[in-house]
């Protein structure tokens, strides 16, 4: 009988015919009764890109990360080991320039200790763990296991990039038949929109629209009616060419990459459930520090594998 309950409910929050935020309340119900198993395993898979001209061939995560996921990192040994915050990868794309030493560690030891930051930052923590940004809030945080986490940093989500690595074959991402990476970190901004299906003009991830009005069958942009994060599983329809979900809309995605090798700003793709159409587009960019935490911004995790 819950399996038949499973798949009535996963059946109509995909449905591309109802409106957006009844398909949302009852994805919301179907993340609270429990995904079906073979979905649950799914949200682990990685994507294989071949890559082409200046793109080697690497693997993408197939959805954004999700609250569930991240919530397995928020143990205290996690920030309390100066190896998952320190070394992570210098891009300014294409060039590789290194690694940025101990800043990732300064920015936790800065975030942990001063109250004046903390407050400007929207810093929570309790037992040494930082917790995301409205990780208590019931539109968007841990309440909702399956929307993407959100309200993290660049640093925040490079430090969960070490973790998974260090930890793979304990965790259900091992377990999916991928040898282990000799390397997991953010997409490089070619590697994300390489996997979204490239920039065309006017391209979302799932191709163009012909009508605006069908927007909803796609993607959670602000034109949907829906005002929170949606379950990374939400919206089949929205698969990009090569095979990788939520790619346009709901959350904007923490890059690998700044902007150059003398500025700091990152370019953030994806587009949110608070922007419009027009944000959820390939081409588009959001332009922001690494140590800003907001509720529509989230990421996923590449790796490479040889």
């Amino acid at each position: 009988q819950r399996a038949e309950v499973q798949k009535s409910l996963y059946q109509a929050a995909t449905d591309g015919d109802l409106p957006a935020p009844i398909r949302a309340n009852l994805a919301d119900l179907l993340d609270g009764v429990g995904l079906p198993r073979e979905l649950e395993n799914d949200l682990y898979t990685f994507v294989s890109i071949v890559g082409r001209d200046a793109i080697p061939p690497y693997v993408i995560a197939k959805y954004p990360v999700t609250n569930a996921q991240y919530a397995r990192f928020l143990k205290p040994e996690n920030f309390a080991s100066k190896d998952l915050w320190t070394g992570f990868p210098k891009y300014a794309e294409p060039e590789k320039l290194g690694d940025w030493g101990i800043e990732g560690w300064d920015w936790l030891q800065t975030a942990l200790k001063d109250e004046a930051f903390q407050e400007h930052n929207d810093v929570d923590f309790e037992n040494g763990v930082i917790l995301p940004s409205y990780w208590r809030d019931a539109r968007l945080g841990v309440m909702r296991p399956n929307a993407p986490v959100v309200g993290i940093s660049w640093y925040e989500a490079n430090a969960y990039c070490k973790w998974l690595l260090a930890n793979w074959d304990e965790l259900d991402e091992g377990q999916q038949g991928l040898a282990k990476p000799i390397e997991i970190r953010l997409p490089l901004e070619s590697e994300w929109e390489f996997a979204a299906g490239g920039d065309e003009y006017k391209r979302f991830a799932f191709g163009k629209l012909k009508d605006l009005k069908d927007q909803q069958r796609y993607a959670n942009m602000e034109g949907s009616g829906i005002n929170r994060t949606t379950p990374v599983w939400m919206y089949p329809k929205g698969i990009s060419p090569a095979g990788v979900m939520d790619m346009s809309g709901n959350v904007w995605e923490w890059q690998a990459n700044h902007r150059d090798k003398d500025r700091y700003t990152l370019r953030l793709p994806g587009g949110s459930w608070e922007f419009n159409h027009d944000a959820a587009r390939v081409s588009s960019r959001l332009k922001v520090d690494s140590d800003f935490r907001y509720y529509d911004i989230g990421f996923r995790v590449c790796a490479l594998l040889s």
